[in-house]
């Protein structure tokens, strides 16, 4: 059986701590998989707004750099960009825009 990760930011502190997180993922020290969550009623929250962008680069670099066909451009010894982020918005926060 797997583990199923979720980490789920409320508010614009929330979304600080999933940009701390999506820069842990990054340097490698993250889980191997995780479902990532924003809840916030203000969608022009710049803490948000942050918290998408770092998001939607990580989950962008990942699909350059560890492709799922093992031709990965970083080597499997290198733990960078390992973790899966599998991007789920409430709230509007991220939208339909079909992430990952």
């Amino acid at each position: 059986m797997s583990d199923m990760n979720v980490i789920i930011g409320v508010g614009g502190t929330g979304a600080k701590v999933i940009e701390a997180f999506t820069h842990i993922c990054a340097a490698g020290l993250g889980p191997r998989h995780a479902h990532v969550g924003l809840v916030d009623q203000d969608r022009s929250n710049g803490n948000t707004s942050e918290a998408r962008d770092a998001l939607s680069a990580y989950i962008a670099a990942r699909n350059v750099l560890r492709r799922e066909n093992d031709s990965n451009v970083l080597s499997n010894d290198c733990s960078f960009l390992t973790t899966q982020l599998r991007a789920c918005g409430w709230g509007g926060c991220l939208g339909s825009q079909g992430y990952q």
